[in-house]
């Protein structure tokens, strides 16, 4: 749900009388305010302390007449299971008890709760919602509006938000658990005196606890990584220096060293938003994540390099996705999320600017935009139309040569562009030597358009450059992705300037995919390499099937030699060993791909995750048809899937469709027939046998319930219900499985051949 539906649903909460809807009313006040307060700092709402005495100074605000009952809060927080946005979380044992209340309308008391409730859980689009000052506005003056008796002027002074500073919790906890860590890291000191001249010293009380808090809590959730990062910063204080300084590089660390940094980064940055006079500090942490992610701008003519200089580093070699490209050089003074900023984003977007340049521009998270936009529709519509008018107005007769002129111009501009590529690092520049694009890879110019060609050890990829609202380029479109099997990944892999091979790339007029022309040989998307037929006989593959079933996406198959050579990093490694059936490598097939997309989804239905491996196990029997008919529930599913799309669906499907095209037309298709049948055996073991692999426990609800504190350093989540059961990434692995993808996917897509071929 976006902005307006939560807005529908908060002055429509459910309720047998007018109380019951209040107290909800007031609970949902609550809990803005300790999010506000950062009290409550994740989408999981424990019924505590905190959240009684938020509930009675709202009610003692809003309704007052010395009706409150202390058992109020309660009652609300068990009642607000009947909300769409509002979950309630069994602890392991209760799950029958509570099910029998809510079956038999009985409301548990306040002990009944806190012995066998663990958490409420929000939705996590309502949750950022509320992270965000105007969108809690906006929420708050709809529950006043709702269920007070407030004038108008008195719910628009109370909308703004002017918490007193008082402390709800325990300060010691903060300390305790600062002292808790500590203790398994004797070694390490959180210098949380400040008594000396340092950077360090020099930053105030609140900046030094966020960094003890954002240090202490890295180590403890990253165990694999602990050590490396001790190494560089053996104490805060070290830390603190280091980002100061700019003292950590690409070219003095590790690859992997500086993506555990930069992750670390981004979350210290966030969390000292929250802070109002850490502006100094965030601007340092901004300028050490930009100095990781992008070369700095050079304004000096281009230098020819000697043929030396052409080696590649392996451990500069990297895809787009290891290296965000930050193609502005903006300096934000004020990192925090503000009002100037929402306006800022919404006219920028309105404007026709993309959500990565607005978030580059406003030093934001991508995510943090998007959901912002999304919140925002009717604002930037009518930002647009009012855009639409002035246009109008303005119209001229010259407009189409006005329009020619636009057109020669941002020729000239790339006929004007300078190449330079060195060491896996590529720059373009202007007539007047200004960077205009930076990234890693190799770039060239076809046709006066530039291309960024990027080689990993596991793929080789080939994206446009394209041109932004400013001179300033950005990585764009992907329009081919060679995995290292394929015969394209096997004639460049020797190049050190790939570029110079890259002869040519057209569209296919008959298939609308993207080919390219390297030494005198077309390739296709994929990487394969295609057979040359003369333009007097191209119509004759008009036929969508014959050219599917003969354009060979990949003419040596599954192959199982990186069963032999490729071991998955931590647990991943271990389903192989424990896989019972072979759709436990179906499902990690499709989480990768979800990760993979260029919006990762982190939060997956058991539905989205059915159809993609679906989608998958389709993609195999392309690639590998001998083993067509060893499962034959998955061939009667796709064989009907198939037999539907022919009239059904927005186009027809083929035994060799692309799997973004199946998942595409099946994920909403209903679930009926072979197909049904397929995603409830798709489901029904794999997700807990796979997460099983972390937590060892044969009861099913102890399973789900310790899945979903990741303290086990577990994969993913597991929230069950009858009507939508749902899987979440743990975030910390979303980095791996992404950089990792193109060898995660050819290990479980030979695993699972192997499984089928043994298992005949």
């Amino acid at each position: 749900m976006v902005s307006l539906d939560y807005v529908k649903a908060f002055s429509n909460l459910k309720g047998i009388n007018s109380m019951i809807v209040r107290q909800k009313a007031i609970l949902l006040l609550a809990v803005m305010e300790l999010v506000a307060r950062k009290i409550i700092d994740s989408n999981k709402i424990q019924y505590n302390e905190d959240l009684e005495k938020a509930y009675k100074k709202n009610w003692e605000k809003f309704i007052g007449g010395g009706s409150y009952d202390s058992h109020y809060a309660a009652k609300a927080f068990w009642y607000m299971y009947g909300e769409p946005f509002w979950q309630i979380i069994p602890k392991s044992n209760s799950t029958n008890v509570l099910q029998l209340m809510a079956d038999n309308n009985i409301k548990p008391s306040k002990s009944e709760i806190e012995d066998s409730v663990k958490c409420a859980m929000l939705d996590v689009d309502l949750y950022f919602l509320l992270t965000l000052p105007s969108s809690r506005k906006e929420l708050k003056r709809t529950l006043l509006l709702s269920y007070t008796n407030l004038d108008e002027d008195e719910i628009e002074s109370n909308v703004e938000e002017n918490y007193d500073t008082e402390v709800i919790s325990d300060p010691n906890e903060l300390f305790n658990s600062l002292r808790v860590v500590k203790e398994c890291t004797p070694a390490l000191s959180d210098d949380t005196e400040g008594n000396d001249s340092s950077v360090y010293g020099s930053l105030t009380l609140d900046e030094k606890i966020e960094l003890n808090i954002s240090y202490f809590t890295f180590l403890k959730q990253h165990q694999i990584e602990r050590s490396d990062f001790l190494q560089h910063f053996p104490s805060v204080k070290h830390l603190c220096e280091a980002i100061y300084d700019g003292a950590i590089s690409r070219e003095n660390s590790g690859a992997l060293f500086v993506n555990i940094y930069l992750s670390f980064l981004y979350n210290l940055k966030y969390s000292l938003m929250s802070l109002s006079d850490a502006s100094g500090l965030i601007d340092k942490i901004i300028e050490a994540i930009d100095k990781l992610e992008k070369f700095e701008p050079v304004q000096q003519p281009i230098e020819e390099f000697s043929n030396n200089d052409s080696v590649q580093n392996d451990e500069e070699i990297s895809s787009e996705e290891d290296n965000p490209v930050i193609e502005h050089n903006y300096h934000n003074l004020d990192s925090s999320w503000t009002e100037r900023k929402e306006a800022i984003a919404l006219i920028s977007y309105a404007d026709g600017e993309e959500i990565e340049d607005i978030a580059t521009k406003l030093g934001q998270p991508i995510a943090t935009i998007e959901s912002f936009i999304d919140s925002h529709q009717e604002e930037i519509e009518e930002l647009k139309n009012k855009r639409n008018l002035l246009q109008e107005d303005v119209i001229s007769e010259d407009s189409q040569d006005e329009d020619t002129e636009t057109q020669l111009a941002d020729q000239e501009k790339q006929l004007a562009l300078k190449v330079e590529n060195h060491n896996n690092k590529c720059r373009l520049y202007n007539e007047s030597g200004l960077v205009m694009y930076s990234s890693s890879g190799s770039v060239t110019l076809l046709h006066g358009e530039p291309y960024r060609i990027s080689m990993t050890y596991s793929s080789l990829s080939i994206n446009q450059i394209e041109m932004g609202d400013s001179e300033y380029y950005h990585t764009g479109l992907r329009i081919i992705k060679a995995s290292s099997r394929t015969e394209l990944y096997k004639r460049l892999s020797n190049i050190n300037d790939l570029g110079l091979l890259l002869e040519d790339i057209r569209r296919n007029e008959v298939t609308n995919e993207w080919e390219v022309l390297v030494d005198h040989s077309w390739y296709d998307g994929n990487g394969n390499l295609l057979e040359e037929f003369n333009d007097e006989h191209e119509s004759e593959y008009i036929d969508e099937e014959n050219i599917t079933q003969e354009a060979p996406t990949n003419q040596n198959g599954i192959s199982l030699d990186i069963l032999e050579n490729y071991s998955p990093k931590g647990k991943i490694k271990h389903i192989r060993e424990n896989a019972t059936t072979p759709y436990d490598y179906l499902l990690m097939l499709a989480i990768t791909d979800f990760i993979h997309f260029e919006k990762p989804q982190t939060y997956i239905s058991f539905d989205e995750l059915s159809s993609m491996m679906i989608a998958n196990a389709w993609e195999i029997e392309g690639l590998q048809p001998d083993i067509r008919g060893k499962n034959v529930l998955l061939d009667h599913c796709i064989d009907y899937l198939i037999d539907e799309s022919g009239n059904n669906m927005l186009s027809p499907l083929y035994l060799k469709s692309s799997k973004e095209l199946i998942f595409q037309q099946i994920k909403d298709y209903p679930m009926s027939g072979p197909y049904e049948e397929a995603v409830d055996v798709l489901v029904e073991k794999a997700p807990f046998e796979v997460v099983n692999n972390w937590i060892k426990t044969n009861d099913l609800m102890e399973l789900i319930s310790a899945s979903q504190t990741f303290e086990m350093r577990n994969l993913y989540a597991i929230y069950y219900s009858k009507k939508n059961p749902t899987m979440q990434i743990n975030p910390n692995w979303i980095g791996n499985l992404h950089n990792d993808y193109d060898n995660l996917q050819a290990y479980f897509q030979a695993l699972y051949v192997d499984y089928l071929q043994r298992h005949e």
